[in-house]
């Protein structure tokens, strides 16, 4: 355990993350992006991960392997035993196996205020996915609900509907974790899925097919409205659950919407694309490998052909889906 003095500590499920920046400033936005993936502040000192922010440059050693490029240009460059995570002037020195990371801020235009809100929250969350891999956390691309106990992920790159049917299933009264990312993790009793984010995001258009939901602009997905999910569907947040089916999305020009089973092969490749391995360590990437094998082996896996009937009823989709989540 890391023991800290003068920081801001807070709780993202059961990781305990300290927060240390320079100024009040810098500290509360950094307490306000983590509660955008419901950390909750906490009172004990103590912390798994630390989080340092500093007004300094920060630089990527000669002979650092490139990893890969993420979202919003992130670079990923690997000197074991630290990943750097470098946009523009800004550097994030992270050391998993110490669960530690320093961000070194650069320059940020005045003018581009939420743009810079948007590059930071990026970076944090890769950073966060960093720590937390070592400790057996790891990233998926899905949404998440559950049915009568059951657990349902809904998983597919971007623009297959997925949000939308998230947003359908918490309308029609199913509780839900996330309409976009989960943390995996792997326990004696299977492979359960951890909730993040206090938002579902909606394109304009996709709203309009949900009357009576409110929804805000954010700034820094200035092409997505965000619903505050809470207010929308109140007591049905839950933290956790252990996913029993997988739905993968695609949008297909059919009147009426299919449903097809999928065998556990086809589960495991997609769920290898909807995750990121961040670094080069075979160790991790072999436990990583590890808990989707058992996710894939633990999920009833289907393909949905989402055709013009859920396109113009969405609400329709909770009566498509639920047999699934039965086994009938």
């Amino acid at each position: 355990m890391i023991r800290t003095s003068d920081a801001r500590t807070y709780r993202l499920h059961d990781v305990r993350i300290a927060v240390e920046a320079p100024g009040t400033g810098v500290a509360e936005a950094a307490g306000a992006l983590l509660a955008l993936l419901r950390a909750e502040p906490d009172d004990d000192a103590r912390a798994d991960l630390r989080l340092t922010f500093a007004a300094t440059m920060g630089q990527v050693p000669e002979g650092a392997e490139f990893v890969g490029r993420h979202e919003r240009g992130v670079e990923v460059l690997e000197a074991a035993p630290a990943l750097y995570l470098r946009l523009g002037a800004t550097v994030v020195v992270a050391r998993p196996e110490d669960g530690t990371a320093t961000f070194h801020l650069g320059p940020s235009k005045p003018a581009d205020g939420a743009t810079q809100y948007g590059l930071l929250l990026d970076l944090l969350l890769l950073c966060l996915l960093v720590l937390l891999r070592p400790r057996g956390l790891y990233l998926l691309h899905a949404a998440c609900l559950v049915c009568d106990g059951a657990g349902l992920l809904v998983s597919a790159h971007s623009g297959s509907g997925k949000s939308t049917l998230a947003t359908a299933l918490a309308s029609a009264g199913w509780s839900f974790l996330s309409d976009d990312l989960l943390l995996l993790r792997a326990t004696p009793g299977g492979v359960e899925a951890l909730g993040l984010g206090l938002h579902f995001r909606l394109l304009p258009d996709t709203l309009d097919r949900f009357p009576g939901l409110a929804a805000r602009s954010a700034g820094f997905a200035a092409d997505k409205h965000h619903l505050e999910a809470d207010e929308l569907f109140p007591d049905q947040y839950t933290p956790r659950c252990l996913p029993r089916v997988l739905v993968i999305p695609e949008i297909a020009a059919l009147p009426t919407s299919e449903v097809h089973p999928l065998p556990a092969s086809a589960a495991l490749m997609h769920l290898l694309g909807q995750t990121t391995f961040l670094s080069r360590d075979r160790r991790l990437a072999a436990a990583h490998l590890d808990t989707l094998r058992r996710l894939a082996l633990q999920v009833r896996p289907y393909r949905l052909r989402a055709g013009r009937d859920l396109y113009e009823h969405p609400d329709r989709a909770a009566r498509l889906l639920a047999p699934l989540m039965t086994g009938t």
